[in-house]
């Protein structure tokens, strides 16, 4: 069988084979046919020089060992080989390694996105929740609230902020550790700035009581309106201060002392509302329970509602001891309770 009986070869290699046996040539050949047949993907431009030196060193004889006693083949019978610098290689590795760092950095970018994104914790209804903080602070936080911070209380990786701040939608209570650096909880109207304390903050911006309400257990708190320009300093345990989100400039106003037990029931899955407005209290037995509250149109309820239980109560004991006290009744729904009119007396005009 001649080189004619098998596919051509480059007339480089062909040039570079001239001198070797013919079953060389056969078996390159061979070889050559099954890489053209792969054509799952547009091959680059080959590398000659690089097969011929793996080829060369391949298909040359190896030179007998020193206890053979056979010299070697003189040089000038052995097909002579030129190197040649891989610039091809150098100029992958280059790519390479561009292509590695750039994915390297959007690695990091990356990282260092989801790092700088808040942190929140929400509270499904019907729910409580204990949090501790990266400074050590413990929070609890009440049903339906959701508290929002900084990842490790810092601006960057490895520097601290200069404030430890969170951002508080509903109600929790506070046990903050001192560490040299102010402690700032901000509400939809109000900041509260503390230094080392325990305290409640109640913040819903719903329309049934749109206002923060500050409870303080222990230590020290101010209360500031958003613009800076009014506050109001608790010092002393169960003192209360609130700022309302209504009239044209809400500043913050001390309220009545509350007893501890009732303004914290609700860490023990208590629920005390001491003469709060109506739907108020509704909206809180909706968030405690999960549940919701339709009003009947027909139904005309009292401005103000009191009800306290010291420990966890079912929603139906709540609501008929509310009945009770609005003169109405409740029956269920498909998603929660309705609350309608009472039925008229037996021997009511209306029964005639």
């Amino acid at each position: 069988m001649n080189q004619h009986d098998h596919p051509a070869l480059p007339a480089e290699i062909e040039e570079r084979l001239q001198g070797h046996p013919p079953g060389a040539r056969q078996r390159i050949a061979h070889l050559w046919q099954a890489l053209g047949a792969a054509e799952d993907a547009p091959p680059a431009a080959p590398d000659t020089d690089a097969a011929w030196a793996d080829l060369q060193a391949r298909l040359s004889p190896a030179p007998p060992t020193p206890a053979t006693g056979r010299a070697a083949a003189p040089a000038a019978d052995r097909a002579p080989v030129r190197a040649r610098p891989a610039r091809r290689h150098a100029t992958g590795r280059a790519t390479g390694r561009t292509a590695g760092l750039a994915l390297l950095a959007l690695a990091m970018l990356a990282g260092l996105w989801g790092w700088m994104r808040p942190v929140t914790v929400t509270v499904p209804p019907g729910t409580r929740h204990h949090l501790d903080l990266p400074d050590g602070s413990r929070v609890e936080l009440n049903s339906g609230s959701r508290l929002t911070y900084r990842r490790g209380f810092a601006s960057l990786p490895g520097r601290p902020a200069e404030e430890r701040r969170v951002s508080l939608h509903g109600e929790a209570f506070f046990d903050v550790v001192p560490d040299g650096r102010p402690f700032v909880v901000e509400t939809f109207n109000a900041r509260i700035d503390v230094l080392g304390t325990r305290f409640n903050v109640r913040a819903w911006p719903g329309p049934a009581q749109p206002e923060t309400r500050v409870t303080l257990e222990e230590g020290r708190v101010r209360l500031t309106d958003p613009a800076g320009t009014s506050a109001l300093v608790l010092s002393e345990p169960g003192q209360t201060a609130r700022l309302t989100a209504t009239g044209p400039a809400p500043v913050p106003a001390p309220v009545p002392a509350v007893p501890l037990p009732d303004a914290l029931a609700w860490r023990q899955g208590g629920f005390v509302m001491n003469r709060e407005p109506t739907p108020a209290v509704l909206a809180e037995v909706q968030r405690r329970f999960g549940v919701r509250i339709e009003v009947d149109d027909a139904l005309t309820l009292a401005d103000s509602t009191s009800l306290t239980y010291w420990r966890a109560a079912p929603v139906e004991t709540v609501l008929h001891d509310f009945c009770l006290a609005q003169g109405c009744r409740y029956r269920r729904t498909s998603q929660g309770f309705r609350l309608i009119p009472a039925e008229p007396p037996l021997f009511s005009p209306d029964r005639r």
